[in-house]
């Protein structure tokens, strides 16, 4: 189901864009983004899950766990009273959807990648593996949250390819009211969808030199203050920006961390050199796949 949702075919990505397109017409023609199918699957699972948890008072902390307070409570803090502005079912079942979507995909392949770029760039990889080892050996050899903030140079291995292969290539966002662009002179009238091509950005030489290159400094602190904040968006900018960044950076520093510290990677002859894009998938994908021989430390 979740291959699904990321690689539809052809026909249903032009028609999911024309929704996007013209969304007042889809919402009084009552179309779906999402198949009936994969739409039913989605909704039976959360609704399972949470009709379960309320029948046998079951509590976790997880995302759904606050969704349902806020649906019952109106709020998600235990010691403030109740309010009357809740939320509904569908609105639980929506927000699991998108924490689904936004974080299943692009995580995978942001630690595919990664690994790809550790497994040609040697050198780097060596420093990445001295670096895990001094800090757990500095953490009693646990890979605690403390000591994953302490490893500087695997989050700008990180985040460097980010900026690479940025795993959504672009990202939409409609104007709420107008607004003046100076350079050039125009102005974005209230309801325009702007799309926001991070790919360009990203691989834009006067503000990456050198794009197309592996480069960890373009992360240290100084470079990273030197550029206008808009520079760097894989996950979007601003209140509009991905809820599961933090979450998403972890995720791949641990999965770095663990395995570089037991592992050695290198580009099996399988892989395409140079690295080019499935044109037939919406999330960065190598054309080919990312093939890696893998041996044990």
């Amino acid at each position: 189901i979740a291959d699904r949702v990321f690689n539809p075919p052809p026909l249903e990505m032009i028609y999911m864009l024309l929704l996007i397109s013209f969304r007042e017409w889809a919402v009084k023609l009552r179309l779906k983004q999402t198949t009936a199918d994969i739409e039913r699957y989605f909704v039976g699972i959360v609704r399972k899950t949470v009709e379960h948890r309320e029948k046998n008072n079951i509590s976790r902390p997880d995302c759904l766990q606050l969704l349902m307070q806020l649906k019952n409570k109106g709020t998600i803090e235990e010691d403030e009273e109740d309010s009357k502005k809740i939320i509904t079912m569908k609105d639980v079942i929506a927000q699991a959807f998108l924490f689904f979507f936004g974080g299943f995909e692009t995580s995978s392949k942001a630690l595919s990648f990664a690994l790809f770029e550790l497994a040609y760039n040697q050198e780097i990889q060596d420093k990445a593996r001295e670096e895990v080892q001094r800090v757990l050996a500095k953490h009693d050899g646990l890979l605690t949250y403390e000591a994953l903030k302490d490893m500087v140079y695997v989050e700008q291995i990180v985040h460097d390819r980010l900026r690479k292969f940025a795993p959504i290539g672009q990202i939409f966002r409609v104007a709420n009211e107008p607004y003046e662009i100076r350079k050039p002179d125009f102005t974005l009238e209230k309801g325009t969808i702007v799309m926001i091509p991070i790919h360009s950005i990203h691989h834009d030489p006067v503000i990456y030199p050198d794009p197309s290159r592996f480069d960890l400094d373009r992360f240290t602190a100084e470079a990273v203050n030197a550029r206008p904040s808009q520079s760097f968006l894989p996950f979007g900018h601003g209140p509009r920006n991905c809820i599961g960044m933090r979450f998403a950076l972890l995720e791949v520093k641990f999965g770095i961390a663990q395995l570089v510290s037991r592992l050695r990677f290198t580009v099996n002859e399988k892989t395409q050199l140079p690295l080019q894009y499935d044109p037939k998938v919406n999330v960065a994908t190598a054309l080919g796949g990312l093939w890696l021989d893998v041996e044990r430390i």
